[in-house]
C-alpha cells in the first residue's frame, strides 16, 4: 500500500512537470527588447535577479528571449520567495499575469474581444487592475493574442524648440503547435514640431525612412517587425531554436551598450539559429540591412546608389556554475552578394572570411561575467577589429575596443537599489573598413557601440525600485571624443580615425593614429528617467536630460538640456 501510494504521488508529480511543460512551450514568441510594458522592462528584472543569485543562468548576452524562456525564469524566482523583497514578490507576480496563459490568471485577466469562454471586458475593466488585450483566442496549444499600442511624446529644449509625437499600431502575436512562434507589429505616427528636438529623445529616428525622407504634408515615421520562430525543447536544459524576420536584437556583453550589437540602430532582418545544452550555448545570426541614406554632407543618397549589406556573427558561451561565464564570437559584414559562407552556423567565420579573399570587414570578440559572488558581478568584453601591432601601440592596424565594468544590487545594502559601473574605450579607426561600405554600421549609425570610434565614455546608473509600479533612476555619462578635423563645410581635412564611414587610407602621409587625436570634444551627460504605471497597461515617463560639451581644441563649450514626457498604453 506504501509502494502504491509512493507511485502515485510520483506519477501526480511528473504529470506536472509534463503538463506545466508543455504549458511553457505553448508561447515561444520573443519578447521586445524594448518591452516596457511596467515600469520595470522584464530583462532589467531578470538581469537583477541574476546578480542576486535568485537565477542562476539567465543568459543577457544575446537577446531578445522567448516567453517560454521568461516565464521559466519567473518560475525560479517564485520558487526562492523567502529570499525576494517584498516589491521583488510584487513585480514577480505582475510579470507572470503579463507574460503566462491568461488560463493560469483567469480572475485577473480580461480582453475586450475573443473566443474563449471567458466574459469580455467591460469597459470600466479597461482602467482597472486586470492584465488587459484587445483580443485573444485559444484552440487547443493554438493562442492569437492581437494587441493595441499607442504613445504619445512631447519634449521641450531650454530654447523652447518643442516636439510633439502621436504613434499607434497593432501586434499580432501567437504559437501554432506548442513549437512555432510568430509576431507581426507595425506602428504609424505623425511628428510636429523641432527635428532636432525630436531626436534628443527618440534617436531611432536617425534610421527612419519615412523622417528622413520628410516629403509627406505632416512629417511622419513608420515601423515593422516581424518573425516566425521554431523553438524545441527534447529534455530539461536543452533547447534547440531557428528564427526567421526582423526585430531588434542585442549581441554581447555591455551595461550601458554592447560593443558587438548594441540594439540601438535599425532592426535586423535576421536568420538566427541556437543551441542551449546545458551549460554551454551556442548562436548564430546571419542578418540583413541597408547602407548609408544620408551622405557624409547629410545630403540624401541617390536612390540607385544605395545598397543592401550584411552582418553575420556566431558566439560560443560556456557556463562554469557559481563562478562565470566566458564567451567567444566572430563577427563579418559584406555587401554586393549574398554568400553561403556565412549563412552556415558551422563555420568559423573568420577562417572563412580570409578564404573569400579578404573582401569583408571581420572582427573577433572576447568576453567574461562573474557569478562567485551575491549581489555583485564583473564582467569585461574585447573587440578586435584588426590584427593588434605591439611594436606600435599607436599603430593605425590596433584597431580594438575594450569594456569593463561592475553591477551592484542592493547597493550599499539597500534593497531593490542597482548601482552600474562601466567604463568603455574605442580606439581609432575601430569598426572602419578599407571599403567604406563594409563599415560596422546600417544607415550610416553603428551597430556596435554608439560612442563610436575614437572615443571613450565612463557610465554611472542608480535605478531603484521603490513599488512594483515605480521606478526612479539617474544616469551620468563622461565621454570623451576624438573627432576628424572638417571645414566650415564639412569637407574633410584630417582624418584621425573618428568616424567609422572614413577608413584609413594608404595615401596618408603617417599611420600613427594616437587615442582622443583630432578635435578633442568632451561631453558630461546628466538623465533623470522616472517611470511610473499607475493603471495596469497605462504608463507613464518623464525624463530629464542635460549635456554640456567642452571644445577642448576649439576652446569654449555649449549646454542642452530638455524635458520629455511620455504616455504609454498597451492592451
Amino acid at each position: 500500500m506504501k509502494n502504491t501510494a509512493t507511485f502515485l504521488k510520483r506519477l501526480a508529480l511528473v504529470s506536472l512537470w509534463w503538463l506545466s511543460s508543455l504549458d511553457l512551450l505553448a508561447q515561444v514568441e520573443t519578447v521586445p527588447l524594448n518591452a516596457n510594458f511596467h515600469a520595470q522592462n522584464i530583462y532589467e528584472f531578470l538581469k537583477e535577479m541574476r546578480v542576486k543569485k535568485i537565477l542562476l543562468d539567465y543568459r543577457d548576452d544575446v537577446l531578445t528571449l522567448s516567453r517560454a524562456e521568461i516565464i521559466r525564469h519567473l518560475k525560479t524566482i517564485e520558487s526562492r520567495w523567502s529570499d525576494l523583497s517584498e516589491t521583488e514578490k510584487k513585480l514577480t507576480k505582475r510579470f507572470q499575469r503579463t507574460f503566462e496563459n491568461p488560463e493560469e490568471h483567469s480572475e485577473s485577466y480580461t480582453y475586450f474581444f475573443g473566443t474563449t469562454d471567458s466574459p469580455p471586458m467591460h469597459f470600466r475593466e479597461a482602467f482597472g487592475d486586470k492584465e488587459k488585450t484587445l483580443f485573444y483566442a485559444r484552440d487547443g496549444e493554438n493562442r492569437l493574442f492581437i494587441e493595441l499600442f499607442g504613445e504619445l511624446d512631447f519634449t521641450a529644449d531650454r530654447s523652447r524648440n518643442d516636439a510633439f509625437i502621436a504613434q499607434g499600431g497593432f501586434r499580432f502575436r501567437g504559437t501554432l503547435f506548442e513549437y512555432f512562434g510568430y509576431s507581426l507589429s507595425f506602428v504609424k505616427g505623425a511628428t510636429l514640431g523641432n527635428r532636432q528636438t525630436m531626436l534628443l529623445t527618440r534617436p531611432d529616428f536617425r534610421y527612419n525612412f519615412k523622417y528622413l525622407e520628410n516629403i509627406d504634408g505632416t512629417p511622419s515615421i513608420d515601423f515593422t517587425d516581424g518573425f516566425l520562430r521554431y523553438q524545441f525543447e527534447p529534455k530539461e536544459d536543452v533547447m534547440i531554436y531557428a528564427q526567421l524576420g526582423r526585430e531588434k536584437l542585442r549581441y554581447g556583453l555591455g551595461y550601458s551598450a554592447s560593443l558587438t550589437l548594441s540594439g540601438n540602430h535599425q532592426d535586423l532582418d535576421a536568420i538566427r539559429f541556437g543551441i542551449n545544452y546545458k551549460r554551454i550555448s551556442f548562436t548564430s545570426i546571419h542578418a540583413s540591412t541597408s547602407g548609408n541614406f544620408l551622405d557624409t554632407l547629410g545630403r540624401i543618397v541617390p536612390r540607385q546608389e544605395r545598397y543592401t549589406k550584411y552582418f553575420s556573427a556566431q558566439r560560443l558561451r560556456v557556463l562554469v556554475p557559481d563562478w562565470f561565464a566566458v564567451g567567444i564570437g566572430v563577427v563579418a559584414v559584406y555587401h554586393g552578394r549574398f554568400d553561403l559562407a556565412y549563412l552556415n552556423p558551422f563555420q568559423f567565420y573568420k577562417f572563412a572570411e580570409h578564404s573569400l579573399q579578404d573582401r569583408d570587414n571581420a572582427a573577433m570578440f572576447f568576453d567574461i561575467q562573474t557569478h562567485f559572488l551575491k549581489n555583485i558581478e564583473f564582467q569585461a568584453s574585447f573587440f578586435l577589429d584588426e590584427n593588434l601591432d605591439f611594436s606600435n601601440l599607436n599603430s593605425e592596424r590596433n584597431k580594438y575596443a575594450f569594456q569593463v565594468g561592475m553591477f551592484w544590487y542592493e547597493f550599499l545594502t539597500l534593497k531593490n537599489l542597482s548601482f552600474v559601473a562601466e567604463y568603455s574605450r574605442v580606439r581609432p579607426y575601430t569598426y572602419t573598413h578599407f571599403d567604406s561600405r563594409n563599415s560596422y554600421s546600417a544607415w550610416g549609425v553603428g551597430l556596435g557601440h554608439p560612442i563610436g570610434a575614437n572615443a571613450d565614455e565612463i557610465f554611472l546608473k542608480l535605478a531603484y525600485n521603490p513599488t512594483d509600479w515605480l521606478r526612479p533612476s539617474i544616469e551620468y555619462r563622461k565621454i570623451r571624443r576624438g573627432n576628424n578635423i572638417v571645414d566650415e563645410n564639412g569637407i574633410l581635412i584630417r582624418n584621425v580615425g573618428g568616424d567609422l564611414l572614413r577608413p584609413y587610407e594608404i595615401f596618408q602621409v603617417s599611420p600613427i593614429a594616437p587615442f582622443l587625436d583630432g578635435e578633442r570634444v568632451d561631453s558630461d551627460v546628466f538623465a533623470l528617467n522616472v517611470r511610473v504605471e499607475p493603471i495596469r497597461n497605462l504608463s507613464f515617463e518623464a525624463r530629464y536630460g542635460y549635456q554640456r560639451q567642452t571644445f577642448v581644441t576649439r576652446g569654449g563649450s555649449a549646454s542642452q538640456s530638455f524635458f520629455t514626457a511620455r504616455f504609454l498604453v498597451e492592451y
